[in-house]
């Protein structure tokens, strides 16, 4: 079920706007870094659901 909604996150997080060969610009930065604190949020939620408190990436 995680995995699911996660899959579907995976377009909102990535679409930000990329200029066709051109350098991205500073509010895309700034739009990058708020979708992927959304999508950190909606995985805390999960995790934190689940009584899982820390995550060790090895």
């Amino acid at each position: 079920m995680i995995l699911e909604q996660c899959v579907q996150l995976n377009g909102y997080a990535t679409d930000i706007r990329y200029p066709y060969f051109e350098a991205l610009t500073v509010q895309d930065g700034l739009i990058a870094i708020q979708h992927a604190q959304k999508v950190m949020s909606f995985y805390m939620e999960k995790l934190n659901k689940l009584n899982i408190h820390e995550i060790t990436v090895d």
